[in-house]
């Protein structure tokens, strides 16, 4: 298989049913998270045209700043997915003890829990933080259906995609019935990708997230038309893992100070050339998942930090981006004031799904429908656990070896305390 820059569409439902519901049915939400998406970057982009999907939402809808709670991505998407702060939630660094994040580190529901409770559907994909696979009313892919090694790394591990493991998926046999939709990285033509990859000293990652980022988009497209859920949530690292190689590349090894470039004018220009090639590769996807919504859907685009392209990454808490269209919207243009813990409110609240009082974000004030909001309703707290688990299970998998080695590839643990 060759991985091609451009984004095939795929034929939509045949019109069959399944469980009584059409496949194909749009999902009421649409949620896609963008890793290290900045706003300034989008719309420079957007205004020079390269970002045709991204810049339709904007016009159509609601777009600002998302500010952040920290730096590093389990934290932030666990808040996001959570509406609660880090202390609250659990997840505070990469790994705990050795361990990578992982599902039973987390002390509050996640929005798939609180649906799955409130008898809505929900279908997530490569979410941080997401394996053990949790129990849905829907379905769950998490991170660990498609871990890799990076090119040259020695992996003292089984190999690393093991089917058979109930722990990756939720239910246990999508793992398998998804497995032709895994693109690997030597699937991946990096050669026919000049605008993306600049060699394996200067592009680390490129070949990885690419083939990482179109298995989810596949599986994502997929199950949209065969699995009718009410709300689907995608996760894509391809943005982040572009910048963090443009970081080494033109400034050297990640660390949380300012250093003065290491290369020529022409050879940064290029590195940025890379990022920005990235960013329009990404709203391919989006065009592509767009394609499965109707004009009932709301959608949501939304990053967990931006960044600062001075050499400091996105060690600042710089803001991420919050991108909202639909008929649910009531904001138009540029709104102000958003955080990554108004997220699950907002999420709750157009599916009518009642908000806990132990939330730390909220709706924004005018930024979806009088009516809807006034008809959500209010609770002390969700009567469910924090984690959606058949029953008790082991966290450690023989994988995480190879998600250590990711990380570290990414530069995410040079940042280690």
């Amino acid at each position: 298989m060759i991985l091609a820059l451009a984004v095939a569409a795929c034929g939509t439902g045949d019109g069959d049913t399944r469980g009584g519901v059409p496949a194909g049915r749009p999902p009421r939400v649409l949620l896609i998270g963008l890793d290290g998406a900045d706003l300034e970057q989008v719309e420079a982009l957007v205004a020079a045209g390269r970002l045709p999907h991204l810049a339709g939402l904007m016009e159509r809808g609601a777009y600002g700043e998302l500010e952040t709670v920290a730096n590093a991505s389990p934290i932030v998407w666990t808040s996001i997915a959570t509406g609660v702060v880090p202390p609250k939630h659990g997840i505070e660094f990469f790994r705990r003890d050795g361990e990578p994040a992982a599902s039973t580190m987390r002390r509050r529901p996640a929005f798939w829990n609180i649906l799955s409770h409130y008898d809505r559907t929900v279908g997530v994909l490569g979410w941080w933080a997401t394996f053990p696979a949790e129990r849905v009313r829907g379905y769950l892919v998490s991170p660990y259906v498609l871990l890799m090694p990076p090119r040259g790394a020695e992996t003292r591990v089984r190999p690393f995609w093991s089917p058979g493991d109930p722990r990756k998926t939720h239910p246990p046999e999508l793992e398998s019935e998804l497995a032709d939709l895994l693109y690997l990285e030597e699937d991946v033509d990096l050669a026919a990708m000049p605008s993306l990859y600049a060699g394996p000293e200067r592009t680390t990652n490129t070949g990885w997230v690419l083939a990482k980022d179109r298995s989810y988009y596949e599986m994502a497209r997929r199950l949209m038309a065969e699995r009718p859920v009410d709300l689907v949530a995608v996760y894509f690292q391809a943005i982040d893992a572009a910048s963090h190689d443009h970081e080494r590349w033109v400034h050297g090894p990640n660390v949380n100070q300012v250093r003065s470039a290491r290369v020529g004018p022409e050879e940064a220009e290029a590195a940025w050339a890379r990022v920005e090639s990235m960013y329009a590769w990404i709203d391919g996807l989006v065009g592509g998942l767009l394609e499965r919504t109707g004009p009932e859907t709301d959608v949501l685009v939304v990053s967990d930090h931006g960044w600062s392209y001075d050499g400091t990454g996105h060690w600042n808490n710089d803001p991420g981006i919050f991108v909202a269209a639909g008929p649910s919207l009531a904001a138009r243009g540029r709104v102000d004031g958003l955080s990554v813990l108004d997220v699950t409110p907002v999420l709750l609240t157009l599916l009518g799904v009642p908000l806990s009082g132990d939330l730390d974000g909220e709706v924004p004030e005018d930024l979806l429908t009088g009516d809807l909001v006034a008809a959500v309703a209010r609770v002390e707290a969700y009567p469910i656990p924090p984690v959606g688990l058949i029953e008790s299970v082991d966290s450690r998998a023989p994988e995480d070896e190879l998600m250590i080695e990711r990380l570290r590839s990414l530069g995410y643990l040079d940042a280690e305390r």
